[in-house]
């Protein structure tokens, strides 16, 4: 299983990687955690991604933009927007968009969202095998 960190601040993508190895160490899966530094540098990655976590406002190419091409290329991967403008949220819901975290809260409301991302993907896989 593999788990994606884009973040435009450095700071920033140092505390969501810090809090989400600490919540993933206590999952049954092993999962794989990978950064980018830029959106274009993300959009070249070819491999499928179970969960990400994007912040809206990156360089380059925005988180939007990067959810767009997610689903034209019919990508299944689950996103958590770290987010500073809660007023793009409308724009960038959608059925892979699993939630939204505040970066003022993101302690705790990414520890939600992650363990709402991985209960949802476990019980896809489910659905899969029967």
């Amino acid at each position: 299983m593999s788990q994606n960190f884009r973040e435009d601040s450095e700071k920033t993508m140092e505390e969501i990687i810090k809090i989400c190895k600490n919540i993933i160490d206590s999952f049954p899966v092993k999962y794989e955690m990978i950064e980018f530094t830029n959106g274009e540098i993300f959009l070249s990655f070819q491999e499928s991604l179970d969960i990400l976590v994007l912040d809206i406002e990156l360089p380059k190419i925005n988180g939007i933009t990067i959810k767009n091409r997610l689903q034209e290329r019919r990508e299944e991967t689950l996103i958590i927007f770290v987010i500073n403008h809660e007023e793009l949220i409308k724009e960038v819901f959608e059925i892979y968009v699993i939630g939204f975290v505040n970066k003022l809260e993101m302690e705790t409301q990414l520890m939600a969202m992650l363990l709402r991302s991985y209960g949802r993907h476990e019980l896809t896989n489910e659905k899969r095998k029967q």
